[in-house]
């Protein structure tokens, strides 16, 4: 059976938040699990247990709005539309007592859907590959010069 503790992971994202240094392989495979885990388990429901609002649905809701207003942005959001399609009934439920939630437009660099240590190596993987297009392109320009 696969599980990850949330409080940990979350931990993880406060520190990375603050500028402190973790392990970001590690931290995007916990929250990735947990996430992934809650999406598929809140499918198809609009509570966690039962057919009303209980403490489980108010306690995952509460650890989620961090992780949603702070560190994912709308990328992140679509990635699991059934977990933010729930999270959001249970929010209407209990903003008069959380507050209004303004979730993040992007997401944290170090916690976006697609690491930015991915997006640094596609550039430099791309890199060359306009230099070489670049030659080329020189090329075909004395060619045609020399016609």
């Amino acid at each position: 059976m696969l599980t990850c503790d949330l409080e940990p992971a979350l931990g993880a994202v406060y520190s990375v938040i603050n500028g402190k240094e973790v392990d970001i392989e590690s931290l995007h495979k916990n929250l990735n699990t947990f996430l992934d885990l809650a999406n598929k388990g809140v499918t198809g429901k609009q509570f966690l247990v039962g057919s009303a609002l209980s403490i489980a649905d108010v306690a995952l809701a509460v650890d989620l709005i961090p992780l949603y207003t702070l560190a994912h942005g709308e990328a992140e959001r679509k990635q699991r539309e059934a977990l933010f399609a729930w999270f959001n009934g249970i929010l209407g439920q209990i903003k008069p007592t959380v507050g209004e939630v303004v979730f993040a437009e992007k997401a944290h660099a170090s916690l976006s859907a697609k690491p930015a240590q991915e997006e640094k190596k596609e550039k430099k993987e791309k890199a060359p590959k306009d230099e070489k297009k670049g030659q080329k392109d020189e090329k075909k320009d004395k060619k045609a010069e020399k016609k």
